[in-house]
């Protein structure tokens, strides 16, 4: 029953959000992205960033990476991320690409661990810099005070001049590496500003209660890295 509860819950939570007494509505599209543990990390960057065709052949709006700073399972964790209007052209994009059959530029200098898509369940402004990513189990009963929280906590924080995005993303079709999961994505403009912020938080800054106010929502944090992440590709430019 506790899975039924799961699957259906995973299932309906942006359908619940996006209802009209929803506070705070899912963000627009969707994102795929090919976790990998490369063996040359600024040849597997080079490789996506002369793949310009990709954006057209699977119908991507961005194109990027993130590599792991922190907290890394393994070295050379990384992943190549791509930007989508919506799940339906995400899901679409598997019959216009397989990354399992990718030119020896890609296969040569890293190797696939999975591939996920995600939803992100708030408004999130694609601006990739210096990250902070948990991953985080969160009760469905809870999940939609939870996306409220991180939304006020976001905005008290850029109340005080600070250019900081925090998402939330649900993951679809990840397998065993992210279904028990919900990302939550802190951006900042610098490393430096990411360890200032985490210095107000235990000075008490205002934020600091609603921060854990909302993280108090949180069941189990099981993964706590930094990652620096870029956008490359970006059909708007």
């Amino acid at each position: 029953m506790r899975i039924l509860t799961f699957l259906v819950g995973a299932l309906l939570t942006c359908v619940a959000q996006a209802d009209d007494h929803a506070t705070i509505p899912p963000g627009e599209g969707a994102f795929m992205t090919v976790m990998v543990k490369a063996a040359d990390t600024e040849a597997y960057i080079t490789a996506i960033k002369g793949n310009e065709s990709f954006l057209e052949q699977t119908g991507a709006i961005a194109m990027g990476y993130c590599v792991t700073k922190t907290g890394n399972d393994y070295p050379g964790q990384m992943f190549a991320w791509s930007g989508f209007d919506s799940v339906e052209k995400a899901m679409a994009s598997l019959d216009a690409y397989d990354v399992y059959d990718a030119p020896a530029e890609f296969s040569s200098v890293r190797e696939i661990q999975y591939v996920s898509m995600f939803k992100p369940l708030k408004e999130y402004k694609l601006d990739p810099a210096y990250e902070r990513l948990w991953r985080v189990v969160v009760s469905t009963e809870n999940l939609e005070q939870f996306v409220e929280g991180v939304a006020k906590v976001e905005k008290m924080i850029q109340a005080q001049g600070d250019d900081v995005n925090i998402g939330v993303f649900q993951p679809i079709a990840g397998g065993n590496a992210e279904t028990k999961t919900f990302h939550l994505r802190a951006s900042s403009r610098s490393w430096a500003m990411a360890g200032r912020l985490t210095d107000e938080f235990f000075a008490g800054k205002p934020w600091a209660a609603a921060w854990a106010e909302t993280v108090a929502l949180v069941d189990s944090i099981e993964s706590d890295t930094l990652e620096y992440c870029e956008l490359l590709h970006s059909a708007a430019s």
